[in-house]
């Protein structure tokens, strides 16, 4: 079947905007199913579309709003669900040059919009039928660029990395303090051999981590030998804030293959943010935080877990506090799994809704002090961080 389509010409436009915010003229949408626009700007601009009743103008109604990036080709296709609507342009900076093409479709939606080893060009806010291969294979496969497959996982391997009061799984026998404001983070090594270009170890690792906005944000960084604690700097000389680590992982490598010895990421009073034990390449701590504008779904948790001394796993969802002296922590046990001698595991259909902001995280506490006992667990949390509901 055919579609049919027509170019809207009063709705496109090719120019420059010498002040903003711009307000196109209102078209008639009854006709169409529909919409396609394509936008490129010389200039960083938030288009945004109205729905009305009439073309006077009257009670307009938000119902699609994205931020473009400059020099970029945007195109959407989004339907129309009333009479008459319009768009506006808007910019903190002008002139600007922008080019705006609509298109009004006639036939119901439901063309693909992707190949199926393509990404998914598509805003979370828009409501369109495509053709996709399994969402849960795509998604593992990063194909959808709104929302991203998480795997929040790490494990314990001895006795040395549990204290009696317990602490976040990987950290090293060190706990955490669950704050909303960022602090500057420090680096510390104890090993010759990962030293960037000659060594045998480590020479490059990469940070993940949440950044002063609560965005999520990778660094790299050289490693530097054994070194007391220092603090990272950007190649300007800034400090490098962060409120959580998520990840410490090698990036290059010496003759060894792996990083030769302890490398500690901490804050500014010397709290341990995560470490990446020798040989192992990756850190293995059980800790997310939420970045803002999302929230985090987790489906499943598994666990598997032997300990000569007894204990129990609690998986804990953190508010965090507002100062660093933590007064305003509210942490919130959401499971609780007990360990021995038994080979325990478990799986844990928990299918939360983590809000932007906060923490989630997993904590051993033994029934007693630590010896020399044989402790090892594995756990891993299956999740998918995902946009906000939109309110358009």
């Amino acid at each position: 079947m055919t579609e049919t389509r027509g170019n809207l010409l009063g709705l496109s436009f090719s120019g420059t905007l010498n002040s903003y915010p711009f307000t196109s003229r209102i078209c008639d949408g009854i006709k169409f199913s529909s919409i396609t626009y394509s936008i490129k700007s010389s200039q960083s601009i938030t288009f945004s579309l109205f729905k009305v009743h009439s073309t006077t103008n009257e009670n307009p109604q938000l119902f699609y709003q994205e931020v473009l990036d400059a020099d970029t080709l945007y195109t959407k296709r989004i339907p129309i669900s009333s009479p008459y609507f319009y768009y506006t342009i808007d910019s903190l900076t002008s002139p600007d040059i922008v080019e705006v093409t609509f298109f009004g479709h006639q036939h119901a939606q439901f063309s693909a919009s992707t190949f199926t080893n393509s990404i998914v060009p598509i805003n979370e806010n828009s409501n369109l039928t495509r053709n996709v291969n399994d969402f849960k294979m795509d998604l593992i496969r990063g194909l959808h660029n709104s929302f991203e497959k998480i795997n929040i996982a790490g494990n314990i391997r001895a006795s040395t990395e549990v204290t009696s009061g317990g602490g976040v799984i990987g950290f090293n026998n060190s706990a955490f303090d669950y704050l909303s404001t960022s602090q500057n983070l420090f680096y510390e090594g104890d090993s010759a051999n990962d030293i960037a270009s000659t060594g045998t170890g480590a020479r490059t690792i990469k940070l993940e981590y949440n950044d002063t906005n609560n965005d999520r944000a990778e660094l790299s960084l050289q490693t530097t030998g054994v070194t007391a604690r220092t603090q990272i700097t950007d190649g300007s000389g800034n400090p490098i804030p962060a409120s959580c680590v998520e990840r410490i992982s090698v990036t290059n490598v010496g003759s060894t293959g792996s990083n030769a010895g302890n490398i500690i990421i901490s804050n500014t009073t010397g709290d341990v943010f995560n470490v990446l034990f020798p040989t192992e390449n990756i850190s293995r701590a059980v800790l997310f935080r939420v970045p803002r504008n999302k929230s985090l779904v987790v489906s499943d948790i598994s666990i598997n877990g032997y300990s000569q001394i007894s204990g129990v796993v609690n998986i804990i969802l953190t508010t965090p506090a507002t100062d660093a002296f933590n007064f305003n922590q509210i942490k919130k046990p959401i499971g609780r799994f007990r360990i021995t001698t038994d080979a325990n595991q478990y799986v844990y259909n928990l299918n939360a809704n983590i809000l932007a902001g906060e923490f989630i995280s997993a904590e051993f506490v033994p029934d007693g002090t630590p010896t020399a006992s044989t402790i090892d667990i594995t756990l891993s949390m299956n999740a998918m961080l995902c946009p906000l509901v939109n309110s358009f």
